[in-house]
């Protein structure tokens, strides 16, 4: 059983890069993609155990409708890969750690705005492929999640 997560878990982080490297490519996260989290998502929370299923629906609608309701308001802001990747990451980390992984990833993303305008390679306008940076924020809770949990061990 440890072993299937440790297989699982490194599978998660290998497609979190890929997905990250695929957005700063093309500024796209592609659903086979997304799928692949997914799936990978759902077979890891059931090894886990204890999956509270509940959980995984706040984590779904939690960050990736908040993403939505600013697009609403401002239309451009974030893209429709961003929402579902919120979505997915929603499914393996569950409401408050997903929360957590966007404020990581937003502020990751905003100190990368800051050092790109302040070199002159960015203005205000500027688009950025957010992926990248949401795919720290996942990989990071999700990492520093298992580590403590390692503690206990």
């Amino acid at each position: 059983r440890e072993t299937m997560k440790f297989i699982l878990e490194f599978f998660i982080i290998i497609i979190l890069l890929k997905i990250a490297w695929q957005d700063k490519k093309t500024y796209r996260i592609p659903d086979p993609m997304l799928i692949a989290l997914g799936f990978s998502g759902m077979i890891f929370r059931c090894v886990e155990g204890g999956v509270k299923w509940e959980e995984c629906v706040a984590g779904i609608c939690g960050a990736s409708i908040l993403l939505l309701m600013v697009s609403f308001f401002k239309p451009g802001s974030f893209g429709g890969g961003d929402v579902k990747l919120m979505a997915v990451s929603g499914l393996i980390l569950g409401g408050e750690r997903n929360l957590y992984a966007l404020f990581w990833g937003m502020a990751v993303a905003g100190v990368y705005c800051i050092l790109m305008m302040n070199a002159g390679r960015i203005d205000r306008k500027s688009k950025i492929a957010l992926g990248p940076f949401l795919c720290v924020g996942v990989i990071w809770e999700f990492v520093s999640h298992e580590a403590e949990i390692m503690q206990f061990f």
